[in-house]
């Protein structure tokens, strides 16, 4: 931490201490919820980060796999596949559940 944000910090430190000595002691305990409050905020916020984040990385994960020649040529085959069978009539119809999942129709 740089000294031009420990400074800042210490002021708030004092700022607090101030209000908190001034405040009646049935009041102490709303500004200590409202500092939890803000602290889940920071906590929720750097949770939200991490997971795009990871989602950013596996997105680009798939990306790369997908981009592969070996990958293309798996794709293309598995698809001449499901034509077959559907040209033979082995495939059956689908729909969206209830749960957005998809099922036999």
């Amino acid at each position: 931490m740089d000294s031009q944000v420990a400074s800042q910090r210490s002021t708030y430190e004092k700022s607090i201490q101030h209000i908190m000595r001034r405040l009646p002691t049935e009041r102490l305990a709303s500004l200590v919820e409202f500092a939890r409050f803000l602290e889940f905020e920071v906590e929720i916020s750097r949770t939200q980060e991490a997971i795009e984040v990871a989602e950013t990385a596996s997105a680009n994960k798939w990306d790369e796999l997908l981009a592969k020649p070996e990958s293309k040529n798996l794709l293309r085959k598995m698809a001449h596949e499901a034509q077959a069978e559907y040209l033979a009539g082995e495939s059956t119809e689908i729909k969206l559940a209830n749960d957005d999942r998809l099922s036999p129709a």
